[in-house]
């Protein structure tokens, strides 16, 4: 019998993954900022980690008890912008190329799948660019919505001095694209909030993909 962990397989390969994005975003990103930052930089392996768990294993409506990775399922798919027709992968260029994006549809129709699958796009191939996949439907539990706090705890949980100056210098420096899912979740109440926050930083952080 074996007694092969796959949990603990799986782990190794996300650390492994995770190890190679940042050294892949190091060579471009912290080269340019304080020796002081790469503390702190090496927390935020903890939310890659716990993000590419959430967007590369996935359960649909047939196989709820059994996780399939993204890739294994993933069917590319168009969009459609007023009369001109876009592809999957031409869309994540776009993100990359710092074009504000919004994909409606109706509910069921494969909005959070793509959003998976731009995130982790971006994940396996970051140049200079780190992705943030944000459920906004929790941030119904929370009482008052302050989305910069949201971001930057949610990137650097670790509780030091200094993550706020690095949070501003890499979202000014244009190193994010944000990606914000299920927005249409929000409660009614928090809509008009959050939508007014993301267009705020939006603004103020013209070199970030939203």
């Amino acid at each position: 019998m074996s007694n092969i962990d796959g949990n603990q397989i799986a782990a190794a390969v996300i650390t492994d993954l995770t190890k190679d994005f940042l050294t892949k975003l190091k060579d471009g990103t912290l080269g340019a900022l304080s020796k002081k930052y790469e503390l702190i930089f090496a927390d935020f392996s903890d939310y890659l980690n716990s993000t590419y768990q959430k967007c590369n294993y996935i359960r649909t409506l047939i196989t709820k008890d059994k996780p399939y990775q993204l890739d294994e399922i993933y069917i590319n798919g168009m969009f459609k912008c007023t009369t001109k027709l876009i592809d999957d992968n031409s869309l994540c260029q776009e993100a990359r190329d710092n074009r504000r994006l919004i994909v409606t549809g109706f509910g069921g129709i494969g909005k959070t799948v793509f959003a998976k699958h731009l995130w982790l796009s971006i994940f396996r191939e970051p140049k200079d660019r780190i992705p943030v996949f944000v459920e906004l439907r929790r941030l119904n539990q929370i009482t008052s919505i302050d989305m910069e706090t949201v971001l930057r705890n949610m990137l650097f949980p670790s509780r030091r001095a200094s993550r706020e100056d690095l949070f501003t210098e890499l979202l000014l420096g244009g190193r994010f694209i944000f990606i914000f899912d299920a927005f249409d979740e929000l409660n009614e109440i928090n809509k008009s909030i959050v939508e007014e926050q993301i267009l705020d930083l939006a603004l103020r952080s013209p070199k970030c993909g939203f």
